[in-house]
């Protein structure tokens, strides 16, 4: 579902292709960890996967490793995380006191295909050493696939929406 929530955020930003925004194409691993050399952004509708079913889940397998992690803490994903500012929002309390997480622990995966936010997520990875993980210029999808994204270039005010 949140997958599909990207590719919504997405989609929305890159229908303002008629008002400015410039295309790339781009041949993306699925939240996997390995980024491609070009920039990302994310777009179902131009997608060559759109006209069949681009994969199957997979519902359990011998290769998946158990969890490691024996402490509980509170862990923030978002993809199409933007600049961070729903990071943000998490860090100030925003969404309940960060303090009560367990023993203070906290961990945030943050996934932004468009590459104008590669920087200031670069620059949370470093605030927060080992806290927070960014997968920049990188697209979540339920499988690895190729497709063609459109950047909006023209709405700075509302962080390319």
């Amino acid at each position: 579902m949140a997958a599909l929530l990207l590719f919504l955020r997405a989609s929305a930003a890159a229908l303002l292709l008629g008002r400015g925004a410039s295309a790339v194409s781009v041949a993306k691993t699925a939240m996997r960890g390995a980024n491609a050399t070009a920039p990302t952004v994310a777009l179902a509708a131009n997608s060559t996967m759109r006209k069949t079913v681009p994969c199957q889940c997979e519902m359990s397998s011998p290769q998946w490793k158990p969890c490691e992690r024996t402490e509980p803490k509170c862990v923030f994903i978002d993809l199409g995380a933007a600049d961070g500012n729903s990071f943000h929002t998490f860090v100030s309390n925003g969404f309940g006191p960060v303090e009560n997480c367990p023993g203070g622990r906290w961990e945030a995966f943050l996934v932004e295909a468009n590459p104008r936010f590669d920087a200031p997520l670069h620059q949370l990875v470093a605030r927060f050493p080992g806290q927070v993980h960014a997968s920049m210029s990188t697209a979540a999808f339920s499988c690895e696939g190729t497709t063609t994204f459109y950047l909006d270039t023209m709405n700075h005010a509302q962080n390319y929406w």
